[in-house]
């Protein structure tokens, strides 16, 4: 299972995106491991509760007003990353499954396209399985 969360105006245009050949720019792709990271870890977060509106088993939309919480959530989880240790880092793997580069590039991702769906004042569209 795999949330993909999309900058867009409309649900029809975040399918277009993940569709699309250029998907890897457009889409941040929250990979299984992930969510359970981030709603076991939500203390650690800015705007966990702003984030958790995204449902992996449908689509959600968040509105423009909502884009600012979300980039500063994926900005705190960089942060986070980033001031990790090496036992940090293997506690993370052996609980989760999952690489912190792997959550980091995810974190970066959603940054990315929270600043391009504010400069475009668009909200983000959540796709889920």
């Amino acid at each position: 299972m795999a949330l993909e969360i999309a900058a867009a105006n409309t649900v029809d245009r975040a399918y277009q995106f993940a569709e699309s050949f250029t998907r890897h720019r457009l889409v941040a792709v929250e990979w299984d491991g992930i969510g359970d990271f981030l709603w076991k870890e939500l203390t650690r977060f800015l705007h966990y509760e702003t984030y958790y509106h995204f449902d992996p088993y449908r689509e959600t939309t968040l509105p423009p007003a909502s884009v600012q919480k979300i980039r500063q959530f994926a900005d705190s989880i960089c942060q986070y990353l980033s001031e990790i240790d090496v036992v940090e880092e293997n506690r993370i793997v052996g609980t989760y499954g999952v690489i912190p580069s792997k959550i980091q590039k995810f974190a970066a991702k959603l940054s990315t396209i929270s600043a391009m769906a504010e400069q475009n004042g668009w909200g983000l569209v959540g796709l889920g399985d």
